[in-house]
């Protein structure tokens, strides 16, 4: 947080990651410009903060959509300025199958998300940022892994798409054999227990229980009760997860 009391431009901002970078940067005084596909949601989340309104605005957009990314990236500029950090933290992880004729337009989606939607939600500020000599750009690569590694979901309409989940309840409890078994935990650990269900197309499908590890989890960070994945912890061996 170099910039004291700057504008940051964060896409994904209605949910995950890029809620939570949100939250983060308005308790350091920062402005804000979120942009998501769920602007109406979006904006009743912003509002229940208590933050000034003058403080923040939302800019409807999916960043598959190239027009619609720049688009709210014009509308930021012209309503709020030059930003002086750009996050693009919205992205897809879905596995896909190359055999399979309908994955490849899963592929396409990934593509326009997570690759062309990067590179849109920073070309309305690369002229300005240059202009004014200063401007920080900040991405995350998408995970090596898929999410699902072990078992692949289809709905009879044979889309293949990416679940919204949901946060029931969290608390902290003593690790089971099986959390200090898979999470390298010794004996008298605590974890972080979360209860979710994933939805896809709005339906309940998947019902999921999260171990977190309490030593590499800070009770201080709150658990979003609206997240798509938690890819970058499952990589570094932080949480184990039950599906049924």
């Amino acid at each position: 947080m170099s910039v004291a009391r700057g504008l940051v431009f964060i896409t994904g901002a209605s949910s995950g990651i890029g809620q939570a970078l949100a939250r983060r940067y308005a308790q350091d005084g920062w402005r804000l410009a979120l942009v998501g596909r769920r602007a109406a949601e979006l904006t009743a989340w912003a509002e229940a903060q208590g933050w000034p309104g003058e403080r923040w605005r939302v800019y409807g957009a999916d960043v598959a959509q190239v027009d619609a990314i720049v688009a709210a990236g014009q509308a930021c500029l012209a309503q709020q300025g030059v930003p002086d950090v750009v996050i693009a933290s919205a992205g897809i992880s879905i596995g896909v199958d190359t055999a399979v004729r309908g994955d490849l337009q899963v592929m396409a989606r990934i593509f326009a998300t997570n690759n062309l939607g990067l590179a849109a939600s920073f070309q309305p500020f690369i002229a300005p940022m240059r202009r004014r000599g200063s401007g920080t750009y900040v991405a995350e690569p998408a995970e090596s892994r898929i999410l699902f590694q072990y078992f692949r979901l289809v709905p009879d309409s044979d889309e293949a798409s990416f679940p919204d989940s949901r946060v029931l309840h969290w608390s902290r409890e003593k690790a089971d054999e099986t959390d200090r078994v898979s999470l390298a935990l010794p004996h008298g650990s605590d974890v972080w227990r979360i209860a979710r269900v994933r939805d896809l197309g709005g339906v309940p499908v998947i019902a999921e229980t999260i171990s977190l590890s309490a030593m590499r989890w800070s009770p201080r960070r709150r658990c979003s009760t609206r997240s798509r994945s938690m890819p970058p912890m499952r990589q570094a061996g932080w949480w184990r997860s039950m599906l049924r």
